[in-house]
């Protein structure tokens, strides 16, 4: 406990800090700008496309966002940002992208500020490196993945309980620590970890951490309360949900081991070694290894697992990495052509592993990523202003990769394969087609060639009006057999039809 708000706050900062943090901000801002973010369908679905919604009136809507489990607090942030672009009369998606390019730069300032507190400035300035330019923290940093964008605070919250303890440092403590539980509340065991020793170090002082605290959580439980009808709805309905009714299974049952097989499978066991790491740290910092190490315990407990639910622990992990080969040096210093074979090969490896891993670089390599295919089509139907409606004829263009109408940015009906339509029971309503093929239907002709995906426009003189009148969701047959609690209610109301486009 004597190492809890009593260290010293660094004295210099490295002299290539800002420069090197300038160059971190362009690589992230550059890179989404080539689908290089695009992670997860759940980065779309589970915010942009809801905040979206909220500012133009229609999207689709998962079943999430149907019964209510998600909250409308980072959604609502999103939102103010594409209605700012639509003020100043520029594209959303740029925009939001450096939003988010710019939030995640906290995540490696806190990685030199804490590696500061607990390192030698060598391997500070190692861990800051790895947090600016290794491919994970690059390939999340324009996304929204609660995970990652949860460390931003969750690093800073380990920052400040190893300084000495002031009112205004205590109550950004809180903050952050309610903040993180905001974005992730599966994060409680890590925070709850370090907010019970603080409770037990600092002891009445720790009423303005819960200050702090108070007020974040009172602004979330508010827009549960406008949005859902009952403050913390969300939360809990969503801990109902996937823990005690066991919904998250359906998505799949893991083993105990199923997070250590795809460390080693998707970081090339760069992962193990920054945890290896961290654990070697010792009695130096141990109250944050610990809390990592009990928050990833806590993520071993539901059946259903997914590496990105780890992602939070890879700021700390940057330090271990660090830490590790500083100790391997070490030990191997008289040995210098070893030493030398060591010293070159950590950041090899490092940065080996992520180009060889990412969906992006595969696809440099060669390889296709059908969801960056996807969202090209969408941005390409952007751009076809003659379009009345588009019938996807492959599950190669469905709703879930395709970055939904927050990338197509219209009210244009696009009919996936969901929907069950074919060009008969579609009529003379549909101008534009979707396939995977070189072959396209007769009475279409090709305007969009992708890697995988063709666009295809009808050839008669004119198209009909589409049928606005038909439900936006996605998943109406799996409704059916979710456990919802009666007061779930969509917010806003599902839209039943598109809004009439622009003139």
């Amino acid at each position: 406990m004597n190492q809890l708000f009593r260290l010293p706050p660094p004295q210099t900062t490295w002299r290539f800090f800002w420069p090197v943090l300038a160059c971190a901000l362009a690589l992230r801002f550059l890179l989404a700008q080539t689908n290089f973010d695009y992670i997860h369908p759940d980065q779309t679905f589970q915010y942009l496309e809801p905040a979206y919604r909220l500012v133009h009136g229609y999207g689709l809507v998962t079943w999430e966002w149907a019964f209510g489990i998600r909250s409308w607090f980072v959604p609502l942030g999103i939102a103010g940002v594409i209605r700012l672009a639509d003020w100043i009369g520029v594209p959303h998606e740029p925009l939001v992208e450096l939003a988010f390019s710019l939030i995640s730069l906290a995540i490696p300032v806190g990685i030199y500020r804490l590696a500061q507190v607990l390192l030698p400035e060598r391997q500070a300035i190692w861990a800051f490196l790895i947090g600016c330019f290794w491919i994970y923290f690059l390939h999340a940093a324009a996304t929204p993945m609660p995970s990652m964008l949860a460390s931003a605070p969750l690093i800073w919250v380990a920052v400040l309980v190893l300084r000495p303890p002031t009112r205004r440092r205590l109550l950004l403590i809180g903050v952050l620590a309610a903040l993180t539980l905001a974005i992730r509340y599966q994060l409680l065991p890590v925070v709850g970890f370090l907010m019970l020793f603080s409770l037990i170090a600092l002891r009445w002082q720790a009423v303005w951490i819960a200050a702090g605290g108070l007020v974040v959580l009172a602004v979330v439980g508010l827009v549960d309360l406008f949005t859902w009808g009952v403050p913390f709805w969300s939360f809990v309905e969503n801990f109902r949900l996937n823990m005690v009714a066991g919904l998250s299974e359906r998505f799949g049952v893991h083993p105990l081991w199923f997070y250590l097989w795809k460390a080693l499978q998707e970081t090339g066991g760069v992962f193990i070694a920054m945890l290896v790491g961290l654990a070697l740290m010792g009695r130096n910092g141990w109250p944050i290894w610990i809390s990592v190490a009990v928050g990833i315990a806590f993520f071993h407990i539901p059946a259903h697992k997914e590496i990105r639910f780890l992602t939070w622990a890879m700021p700390f992990g940057a330090i271990g990495f660090a830490h590790l080969a500083a100790r391997l040096l070490d030990r191997i210093r008289d040995l210098r052509p070893l030493a030398m074979a060591v010293a070159c090969f950590m950041p090899f490896w490092i940065v080996a592993t992520g180009l060889v891993y990412l969906p992006f670089h595969l696809r440099l390599f060669g390889m296709k990523h059908t969801g960056i295919d996807a969202t090209e089509v969408m941005r390409f139907l952007r751009t076809e202003r003659d379009a009345t409606a588009v019938l996807s004829l492959t599950p190669e263009f469905g709703w879930l990769r395709s970055g939904g109408y927050y990338t197509l940015a219209r009210p244009l009906p696009v009919y996936f394969p969901y929907h069950g339509l074919t060009l008969a029971t579609a009529g003379p309503a549909i101008s534009h087609v979707v396939t995977d093929g070189d072959e396209g239907p007769a009475g279409f002709e090709p305007v969009f060639v992708g890697p995988r995906l063709q666009v295809w426009r009808s050839t008669a003189s004119s198209s009909a009006s589409a049928d606005r009148d038909y439900m936006f969701r996605p998943d109406a047959d799996f409704d059916k057999n979710v456990p919802v609690a009666p007061v779930a209610r969509p917010y806003p109301p599902i839209p039943t039809r598109f809004p009439d486009p622009a003139p």
